[in-house]
């Protein structure tokens, strides 16, 4: 049986080398204005999740889907889907 340390570890280190692909990728696909409106973005299977701070931005950010494949694409990660959604009143990651 594993410890549950060893499963944190494990866990903690996949998600933030994730966090931190999907970080440098959405750098090179969204223009700056845009980003700032992001909340959150993960990758599960093949879906990038996108959050942004309100149905406005969300709206928005559906026009750079095709870049955003494109971007993940050159980099090695293939998307089959990006879903943009909204968190409000929450305040957007620094870049």
């Amino acid at each position: 049986m594993k410890q549950i340390d060893t499963f944190i570890d494990n866990e903690f280190t996949r998600r933030s080398r994730n966090w931190k692909d999907v970080k440098d990728s959405l750098l090179l696909a969204l223009p700056p204005d845009v980003l700032k409106r992001v909340v959150y973005a993960v990758i599960e299977d093949t879906t990038l999740k996108i959050y942004a701070e309100s149905p406005a931005w969300t709206s928005k950010m559906r026009f750079y889907d095709n870049e955003i494949k494109k971007v993940f694409m050159q980099r090695g990660i293939v998307l089959r889907a990006v879903q943009t959604r909204t968190i409000p009143n929450v305040q957007p990651r620094k870049y």
